[in-house]
């Protein structure tokens, strides 16, 4: 009898686990073979999670309850693995709201193999929760099996659909205007609406949330959409990057607000002296910025009206000085004036931003064509009879050439930053007017420092060499160096190379005829060609690490420095000479792509040879409106150094050594 109850027993409790096993509540299985695709430097496979009625999983910010997925490997073979998430849905249960999905749910999920890997096998332990009445944490072993040679290039595949419907980051009806800091815990991003549409839900999240927030949305204005974010402390010390999924009838858009007001936090109580410090900075600035690779492709000019005013009598110098000095400041006066009108009409305003017009730089090519043919003696500049009359000038060209030449250097010059230069516009264009004027006076100040030499110090031209012929063959190679400047700034309007080929050409023959018997025309014509061709050529070694660079993506940099990457971000345009000298000099040398690659230093580079908010948004979290700007981040910095304006490798390894 004992025997037969504990045979029942044990029969019992066989079968109340065969119950229990067999009540699975949801079920995940991986998404792979035929469907993974290749994406940027990885691959998307999938997880899809079938669930039973009532319950649900949860997205990355579950709410007031809930936890959100995660994926857990031990591989040597995978670098980098991250979820992507679908727009979730919001559920509200006894004043409990959670964010999260229900019946099914397939999560794309990024992978990066490491450099070399093929083929891999690997045990992945998925992590997620499901709710109904209670809450049960599970864990999944799945199997992932990728050979690279097998992707799948299906326009038309489930999981290619899923990863294209994933929330979109373009501006589609929302745009970002402005973020500041409305009070000691809370701020407001304000966004510009593209069109009369209203919001029909939104969700939020930030990486690493180790304190409470609370949003608040205004969306009462047919153009304005403002989003209130509230901290329960003081959240200086934390780099933080607010994600929201603004949701419509009509689709789904994804936000970054940077929130690390790192510009703004450095001022203190006594802004007068912070603002008399700002303009001995913008001076300091604008004095180095004579020696900035952006000047080199018109330093001639600078170097020419030097000559052209130490061969001339004393008593003219300090008039010359004068004229080139009023170019410059006159040249100053009209960016400052333009970025005001820009600012009041509502545009954000960058440093060198005109270049970004193919306009100005058509017009701007012209004109040191036309400097340059005048330069090497095709014909003279004249001021009109009555001016020369008003002013008595007996020299006919002297002083309209150095007024000239003092507005060319300054706009070649805004193309690119340089030290203490990116500190101070940064202050002017966030701050009004009246430091946006002050700041570009100092700017010009120190820029034509050098002019002011020779008033300040009488007998400085006493150095020079005494004039002669020797002038006229320097003139003629200053003006092969003007001409070349033309050319580069006519190929950055992507013209066919023939054309500049042949206008070349042209251009040599006509020195050719110019100087006949002269002995430099062949030293001139293998100048001119060489550095011609050095200029409209493509970039060299564009086949070296040439994939090895992302397009900037600040979700993307989110992630990666939110997962303790380390990570290289290079702001750049074709039309700033310091970023390809850079790129020469630092960035595409075979060493550093290798360091590059042995430290697994993730690469995104924002080209802003266009016009983009997003980039130039981005910029301004940091104070800065210009370029280059270099940025490096890792686990021991997530906030980020800025790199000096002119890079070397030396500079690059010690910055990305501070960060691992």
């Amino acid at each position: 009898m004992r025997f037969s109850f504990f045979f029942y027993f044990v029969l019992f409790l066989l079968n109340l686990n065969h119950i229990f096993a067999n009540e699975k509540y949801s079920e995940v299985t991986i998404i792979h073979e035929n469907s993974i695709f290749e994406r940027d430097k990885g691959y998307i496979f999938g997880i899809k999670i079938n669930l039973k009625p009532g319950w649900k999983t949860y997205w990355k910010n579950p709410g007031d309850s809930g936890s959100e997925p995660q994926i857990l490997h031990n591989s040597n073979d995978i670098k980098n693995i991250e979820i992507l998430y679908p727009t979730p849905k919001s559920f509200v249960d006894s004043q409990i709201e959670t964010i999260g999905y229900e019946n099914e749910v397939i999560f794309p999920v990024y992978v990066e193999l490491k450099n070399g890997i093929k083929i891999i096998n690997e045990k992945l332990k998925f992590n997620y929760l499901i709710c109904e009445k209670i809450c049960i944490p599970l864990e999944e072993e799945i199997f992932l099996k990728i050979n690279t040679d097998r992707i799948s290039y299906e326009e038309l595949s489930p999981l290619k659909t899923i990863y294209q419907n994933l929330p979109a980051s373009q501006d589609i009806n929302f745009s970002l205007a402005k973020v500041f800091k409305s009070g000691t815990n809370t701020y407001e991003a304000v966004f510009l609406k593209n069109k009369n549409i209203s919001l029909s839900n939104f969700f939020s999240y930030i990486p690493k949330k180790n304190f409470q927030y609370s949003i608040d949305i205004e969306d009462e204005s047919n153009e304005n959409l403002t989003v209130k974010i509230n901290f329960d402390e003081e959240i200086l010390k934390e780099n933080i990057y607010l994600e929201i999924l603004f949701v419509t009838a009509e689709n789904v858009e994804k936000k970054i607000i940077d929130l690390n007001d790192k510009f703004e936090s450095k001022f203190n109580n006594s802004k007068n002296n912070y603002l008399l410090f700002l303009i001995f900075t913008a001076f300091i600035g604008g004095l180095i910025l004579n020696l900035m690779p952006c000047v080199l492709p018109i330093l001639s000019l600078k170097v020419y009206s030097i000559l052209e005013i130490a061969r001339n009598k004393k008593n003219t110098l300090h008039y010359l000085c004068i004229s080139t000095v009023a170019g410059i400041i006159f040249s100053f006066l009209i960016l400052a004036t333009t970025t005001t009108i820009l600012k009041y009409i509502g545009y954000k305003v960058g440093w060198g931003m005109q270049f970004q017009s193919e306009t100005f730089i058509f017009v701007f090519a012209f004109i040191l064509l036309f400097f340059g043919l005048n330069l090497a003696g095709f014909f003279e500049i004249f001021l009109p009879q009555r001016v020369m009359n008003i002013f008595n000038i007996k020299i006919q060209n002297n002083y309209l050439n150095s007024f000239f030449t003092g507005m060319v250097a300054t706009f070649v010059a805004t193309p690119c930053s340089a030290p203490f230069l990116g500190t101070a516009v940064g202050y002017a264009f966030s701050k009004g007017y009246f430091e946006i004027y002050i700041i570009f006076l100092a700017l010009a100040l120190g820029f034509s420092f050098p002019y002011f030499l020779p008033i300040i110090f009488k007998n400085s031209f006493n150095f020079f060499p005494k004039p002669g012929a020797w002038m006229n063959n320097v003139k003629v190679f200053l003006s092969v160096l003007v001409l070349i400047s033309s050319l580069w700034f006519f190929s950055l309007l992507k013209i066919d190379t023939l054309y500049l080929w042949v206008a070349t050409i042209i251009i040599c023959f006509l020195l050719c005829f110019r100087l006949k018997n002269n002995k430099n025309i062949l030293f001139s014509i293998f100048i001119i060609f060489l550095l011609t061709n050095i200029f409209l050529s493509k970039n060299t070694n564009t086949s070296v690490g040439k994939e090895k660079w992302e397009k900037f993506d600040l979700a993307r940099l989110v992630s990666l420095v939110d997962s303790k990457n380390k990570v290289f971000v290079d702001i750049t345009a074709d039309w700033c000479v310091t970023c390809q000298f850079n790129k020469m000099t630092t960035l595409k040398k075979k060493n550093m792509l290798e360091y590059f690659e042995k430290e697994n230093v993730y690469l995104l580079r924002a080209d802003w040879t266009n016009k983009d908010e997003k980039i130039l948004n981005f910029m301004s979290n940091y104070g800065r409106y210009g370029i280059p700007l270099n940025i490096i981040y890792g686990p021991n910095n997530q906030e980020g150094i800025i790199l000096p304006e002119i890079l070397t490798p030396s500079k690059v390894i010690k910055n990305i050594e501070k960060v691992k």
